[in-house]
């Protein structure tokens, strides 16, 4: 993992060119590179914020089985689309 700045060239990649992992957007200025098998992950540092919440909460998710589904249908209850999918209306 490093933090790679706008003129370096990694793996015969200029930061100019690479895509970030998460979003798809282009990159300015820097990038947050991990070294990756098969390919490099390269990240904006806020998509690498973004990219741990989500996965912080997916291990959460199963380490604590239904607590999202029973959080999101309180969250939702109303909603005659989600009470419909939900089989609730």
């Amino acid at each position: 993992m490093g933090i790679i700045r706008s003129n370096t060239v990694i793996f015969g990649e200029k930061l100019s060119s690479a895509k970030c992992f998460l979003c798809g957007a282009g990159f300015k200025d820097v990038a947050i590179l991990w070294d990756g098998l098969p390919e490099a992950l390269w990240l904006h540092p806020g998509c690498v914020t973004d990219l741990a919440v989500r996965m912080f909460r997916d291990v959460h998710e199963v380490n604590n089985p239904g607590y999202y589904k029973n959080r999101d249908r309180r969250a939702v209850r109303g909603n005659s689309l989600t009470d419909e999918l939900l089989g609730n209306g």
